[in-house]
């Protein structure tokens, strides 16, 4: 025969790892056959970097209910594999679409934003070290006196620079909503003439009138 030939089986696993180079090299031959030179005797084999080495970025929460005065810890999540630095960005943004008063979508996708007076921080980095898993954001809701209705934000991640690493094309948006505040739709009392806030009548006056009075 003028050639046989040998199988290699290459095992799949969900372990992350970069690429992998092996050598396939004839030691010896029988019966007065001769090596042939190197590199003509041996070759190589490379197993491409597989399961995200360098990281699949994503938030711990997909949505997450606040109300003002609260302070919460948002976190930066890195799965899959660890290798190599990445830089991160994210942002906190005023989501307009999403904020009717009965919104039909938990996701915000390219609608018009702008920045929340509503939270202490909006924007930021944070560049992660090989073999680090996870960066938390601490974010306080302000309290102010100001009526609100239901406010919804967007939280979302980037990569910084060109990078193998990926974002998880779901969990790296999430919703931040803040519960009506201050009574947005106002407070509501009766005013009397009476200091002791009841109104006397007889019988015969027939009808009388009561103000509404709404306070904002």
């Amino acid at each position: 025969d003028a050639e046989q030939f040998i199988e290699v089986q290459v095992n799949a696993d969900d372990v992350p790892e970069l690429d992998e180079k092996y050598i396939i090299d004839i030691h010896s031959v029988t019966n007065g056959g001769k090596l042939g030179p190197v590199p003509s005797a041996e070759t190589g084999i490379l197993v491409k970097e597989n399961d995200d080495p360098y990281g699949l970025f994503k938030l711990n929460f997909s949505s997450l209910d606040v109300k003002e005065g609260d302070e919460v810890d948002l976190q930066i999540i890195r799965d899959g594999g660890s290798f190599g630095t990445v830089t991160v960005t994210w942002s906190i943004a005023y989501c307009l679409s999403c904020n009717v008063l009965s919104p039909e979508t938990d996701k915000c996708s390219a609608c018009p934003a702008s920045d929340p007076a509503d939270v202490n921080v909006t924007q930021g980095q944070h560049t992660f070290t090989e073999g680090e898993r996870q960066y938390l954001i601490p974010v306080k809701i302000i309290l102010d006196s100001v009526p609100e209705f239901q406010e919804r934000l967007a939280f979302s991640l980037q990569l910084a620079t060109v990078t193998k690493a990926e974002l998880d094309p779901v969990e790296s948006t999430a919703i931040l909503t803040i519960q009506q505040s201050q009574k947005p739709y106002g407070l509501f009392f009766l005013r009397t003439p009476s200091r002791t806030g009841s109104v006397t009548v007889n019988e015969d006056d027939g009808q009388i009138s009561l103000t509404v009075f709404r306070a904002l």
